[in-house]
């Protein structure tokens, strides 16, 4: 900038209109390149899934008192957790994946390199109770027949132990 800098003050003088044109065609591109949503850059987050507590269709399929929320996805976590703050349950996958106990930790760990093997889920189902959930990401119900499952939002699953009685 500094050697076009001195290229226009040898060349047009201050209040030369070439001066303006020469930076519009400069600003112009500029302008166009960041107000372009390249690859959705801006769009992206638009389809983001939100799980709300209110929801009449989700009546039942939100962890109870006390229960766990279990889930692979961070994304899940951040986005459930900021539009319930004051809800009543907690999830076994929080802000840092390393707060998690060493076993929850393992099973997440397998989940990352693996997210479509449904089974890597069982131990976290071995562990839950009548008021826990699993939420996984998958575009079809997941092949875990142990678990009632239910479409939440998005391409998110809610599964619950099948004798728990919705609430």
């Amino acid at each position: 900038t500094l050697q076009f800098q001195a290229i226009m003050d040898i060349s047009w003088p201050t209040t030369s209109p070439k001066r303006v044109m020469a930076c519009g065609l400069v600003a112009l591109p500029l302008l166009l390149h960041s107000t372009n949503d390249l690859d959705r850059r801006y769009t992206r987050n638009l389809n983001e899934t939100f799980l709300d507590a209110a929801d009449p269709d989700l009546q039942g399929w939100l962890p109870g008192a006390n229960g766990i929320f279990y889930s692979a996805r961070l994304d899940f976590f951040y986005n459930t957790f900021y539009k319930n703050p004051q809800a009543d349950w907690r999830y076994n996958l929080g802000f840092e994946p390393a707060l998690m106990p060493d076993a929850d930790l393992k099973v997440y760990r397998h989940l990352q390199s693996y997210p479509w093997a449904f089974k890597a889920y069982q131990p976290w189902i071995d562990k839950m109770g009548p008021a826990d959930r699993l939420a996984i990401a998958s575009p079809s119900q997941p092949d875990l027949p142990q678990l009632q499952w239910h479409s939440a939002a998005g391409t998110f699953w809610i599964g619950r132990l099948p004798d728990e009685k919705p609430h």
